[in-house]
């Protein structure tokens, strides 16, 4: 996953350079449940919710990791605001492994 702004996010992160590193992103993932038989004791991660488990982790280590079994919802939070806090246009681009891309853009939004 990528995410990036239209706008300078900071002096480390310039119109169009990826945020992973200033994100956290949080999913529900079924693979850990599974693992452990649906011990929850067992699983040193994440919130148990609805048979699954809520992680929230940077979404550059998110990027890392070999995720599996995903649920299609997904939250993106920053850990740092930005210097300009008005007219972001956040685009988010995944790339499955099947290589499929999928892009979507914002409106401008205010990010406080």
């Amino acid at each position: 996953i990528t995410v990036t702004s239209s706008k300078d996010y900071d002096a480390a992160h310039p119109a169009g350079t990826d945020l992973a590193d200033v994100l956290d992103i949080s999913f529900m993932s079924y693979a850990e449940v599974l693992a452990n038989d649906f011990d929850y004791d067992k699983i040193k991660i994440g919130k148990k919710m609805d048979n699954g488990l809520v992680i929230k982790e940077p979404l550059s280590q998110f990027n890392t990791e070999n995720r599996k079994l995903l649920s299609w919802m997904y939250g993106l939070y920053a850990r740092k605001q930005p210097v300009e806090k008005s007219g972001h246009v956040i685009t988010v681009t995944m790339e499955f492994a099947d290589g499929n891309v999928f892009t979507a853009k914002s409106e401008a939004l205010d990010i406080f």
